[in-house]
């Protein structure tokens, strides 16, 4: 058969692609059943993929590392541990695998009726992009917003957005913190924290079940307060300099686990520890091999009862360890 090639092209291209995607032909039989090359199938192929006509979804499934995981829970008495699998150093799809485990793990502990912690963060918007894909609406459960806003116009994983994203696909409601994640003196937090709607939402952080946050560094190419310009170089510089590695919720650690710059958290419109040691279930997440060491902080502090992070990662976490 030979196709008139200044016909329908959509059509065409179409029925290329339902050839060689749906029916398995290869490309030389295609070439010969419209009467051109093989060089011009392939072509029309990546015109089809091009003009939307072919989604490809490839299922890669999750997997764990079982023997890592179990040396993390004997050596920081850690409650739950998910290590994914991670075979290369630059895997461009780590994240979204960190955010699926965070959302299966989640799933399984779910309670009816009861609230959750967010914050804003790369990381964490996987966990929620995950979170909106699933069907839990019938758990109702509330969200909350721990940490006030950065100033990054990155909408995709901003404090807001996260909350009523989250909200929505577990069929409750959501508590926004309307506030910039740091103010110039503790006074104008002080001041903040009198406002009745900004009351209510810490209110509704005492009464979190559970809390999924991220595991930021202070390096500065990984400090995300930094590199939205809530801080300046100056700033962050004094903050490293108490031995400030990581923080989670804006609270930040040295690589023992003491709260450090406490000078900081106080210009922080955030929950603070004592609240945030209430929550039961805090899910701290982080991957790459660059947030090893704000990890180690945080599980030396107890600042998580639950990690999710990859293989790699959790390698050089027990190497700065000493394991």
């Amino acid at each position: 058969m030979h196709v008139k090639l200044d016909g329908n092209r959509d059509d065409l291209l179409a029925y290329v692609a339902e050839l060689y995607y749906d029916l398995n032909w290869n490309q030389e039989d295609i070439a010969k059943e419209i009467g051109v090359t093989r060089s011009m199938v392939s072509r029309m192929l990546t015109e089809a993929r091009e003009k939307k006509f072919v989604a490809i979804t490839v299922h890669r499934p999750l997997s764990f590392d079982i023997e890592l995981m179990d040396q993390f829970k004997k050596i920081f008495e850690i409650e739950n541990v998910q290590i994914v699998h991670q075979s290369f150093d630059n895997d461009l799809r780590q994240r979204e695998r960190v955010g699926w485990a965070a959302e299966n793990l989640l799933e399984k502990i779910l309670v009816p009726h009861s609230v959750l912690g967010l914050v804003w963060g790369t990381t964490v918007a996987s966990f929620v992009n995950k979170l909106v894909r699933s069907d839990l609406k019938r758990f109702e459960i509330d969200v909350v917003q721990l940490v006030g806003a950065i100033t990054s116009r990155d909408f995709a994983y901003s404090g807001l957005e996260l909350v009523r994203a989250a909200a929505h696909a577990l069929g409750g409601h959501p508590y926004y913190l309307n506030s910039p994640f740091y103010l110039e003196n503790s006074e104008m937090v002080d001041n903040l924290l009198k406002n009745k709607i900004v009351d209510e939402t810490f209110q509704m952080m005492e009464k979190c079940r559970y809390a999924v946050v991220g595991i930021g560094s202070l390096a500065p190419t990984l400090a995300s307060f930094y590199l939205s310009g809530d801080i300046s170089s100056e700033e962050l510089e004094i903050i490293r300099q108490t031995g400030a590695i990581g923080s989670v919720c804006g609270l930040h650690f040295d690589i023992h686990g003491e709260q450090v710059a406490k000078f900081c958290s106080e210009r922080t419109v955030t929950i603070q520890r004592e609240k945030l040691n209430q929550i039961p279930i805090r899910i701290g997440m982080a991957c790459g091999v660059g947030k090893a060491e704000s990890i180690l902080g945080a599980l030396r502090g107890k600042f998580v009862t639950h990690l999710i992070t990859d293989s790699i990662t959790a390698r050089q976490v027990l190497k700065l360890a000493g394991q």
